[in-house]
């Protein structure tokens, strides 16, 4: 065993140094060191009577200490938008550290991380100064899911020796923001019974690609359907869409659209009766057949007149 300043441990040293209990227990050597110097020690291993194979060996280092550093949160679970505060409690034997140097990381659920420092001094959100626990306030939280909180810890001690400490956290942010749904077609507006709709709509979310479900005039509809007008009823349609993410957190988006008949009807005038003369006038009483026909809407009424007047006289 070597000291951080090169001084070699064994069981002649440790018997002259109170603070170094050599234990010979039959199967095995080791030190109990209280009060450890600070920085590197070193362990150096010498095989005696070994075969040239080599022998296996276990080396255990146990370290208690009175240092402690605990990190924590103002809640156990946030949501959207929820400030975080993070505290790190640094003591010694129950005496707070203070003029500590602590740093927190925070990796947020899209793989972005944030740095920071946080304090003991009454500001920055620290409740009280000089108590050791040293404080901040993480307020990047748009996003669900987890944020994996970090801390770096560097002090001294109540001796004046340096440490480093470190500790880790994750926390929950709960997505409470529903899905975004897009619906391209249709859109709000009359359309012809001749034309065809191409159902289109879609749904986002922040975490996992949503379960989009959508109904059109309580039916069962899927993007990218082609739906011909001229099957439908003249008037009023509604498409409504539903998304669920995975908080179950329930979007609903309608459009209502309006099926015309803009094709005016088809229309035949003939003669089926009367005697016809010279140069193709008709010289006697003749009769008249008028057909109209309009394949969606039907014929509601036929009217005429004579020489474009402005008077339509019923058929």
């Amino acid at each position: 065993l070597i000291k951080p300043d090169g001084t070699i441990v064994d069981p002649t040293v440790a018997a002259g140094d109170p603070n170094i209990e050599f234990i010979d227990s039959g199967l095995g050597e080791s030190y109990k060191i209280t009060s450890p110097d600070a920085g590197m020690w070193k362990v150096k291993i010498t095989g005696v009577d070994a075969p040239l194979g080599g022998s296996k060996f276990t080396l255990r280092v146990l370290v208690s200490t009175a240092l402690t550093t605990t990190i924590s949160t103002d809640k156990p679970t946030y949501i959207q938008k929820d400030p975080i505060k993070i505290m790190v409690n640094i003591s010694e034997a129950e005496s707070p550290i203070l003029d500590g140097t602590v740093t927190a990381e925070v990796a947020k659920p899209d793989f972005t991380k944030t740095s920071f420092a946080l304090f003991d001094d009454g500001t920055n959100t620290d409740s009280i100064a000089n108590d050791g626990i040293y404080s901040n306030t993480f307020t990047e939280t748009l996003i669900g899911g987890d944020y994996s909180i970090k801390v770096n810890v560097r002090g001294n001690t109540k001796s004046g020796n340096p440490f480093t400490r470190g500790d880790s956290l994750t926390i929950i942010v709960r997505d409470v923001t529903p899905p975004v749904i897009i619906i391209s077609a249709p859109e709000p507006k009359d359309y012809s019974y001749t034309e065809n709709i191409v159902l289109d709509f879609n749904a986002t979310d922040e975490s996992i690609d949503p379960i989009v479900v959508a109904e059109l005039d309580g039916l069962r509809a899927i993007r990218g359907e082609v739906v011909n007008l001229f099957n439908m009823s003249l008037g009023e349609h509604t498409l409504i869409v539903r998304a669920m993410d995975d908080e179950e957190n329930i979007a609903v988006k309608e459009v209502i659209f309006n099926v015309i008949d803009d094709v005016p009807p088809e229309t035949i005038a003939r003669v089926i009766e009367g005697e016809l003369g010279r140069d193709n006038w008709y010289r006697s009483d003749v009769e008249v057949q008028l057909i109209a026909h309009d394949e969606k809407s039907g014929i509601s009424e036929i009217g005429y007149n004579f020489d474009c007047s402005e008077n339509y006289l019923p058929y």
